[in-house]
């Protein structure tokens, strides 16, 4: 297939964050032989408490112009780069491309 990426926006709920400042979150896709990566939250000093990511918009081009195709997934780590268990959570990945045909 010729779908390229243009950019993407996870849609990310968390319930009951109460340590979202120390989260590490990251969007990974793997396609054959290329590995990318997007950073949309890392661990942060300011916090002003009683913001919840519930349907929560994080926006990313550092995938501008790969391939749709692959394995898309997101990684949360804490701020020690321990794995957070994330089964109540829920995300949504949309991918806005373009065909190259």
């Amino acid at each position: 297939s010729d779908l390229t990426v243009e950019f993407v926006t996870v849609t990310l709920s968390i319930p009951d964050a109460d340590d979202q400042e120390n989260l590490n979150i990251q969007l990974k896709h793997a396609d054959g032989d290329l590995f990318s990566v997007s950073q949309l939250a890392a661990p942060h000093e300011l916090y002003l408490g009683g913001l919840d990511y519930h349907d929560w918009p994080f926006n990313s081009v550092v995938h501008w112009g790969e391939r749709m195709e692959g394995v898309w997934s997101l990684e949360v780590l804490d701020e020690n780069n321990h794995f957070v268990d994330t089964d109540d959570w829920s995300w949504d990945l949309d991918i806005y491309y373009h065909d190259l045909v």
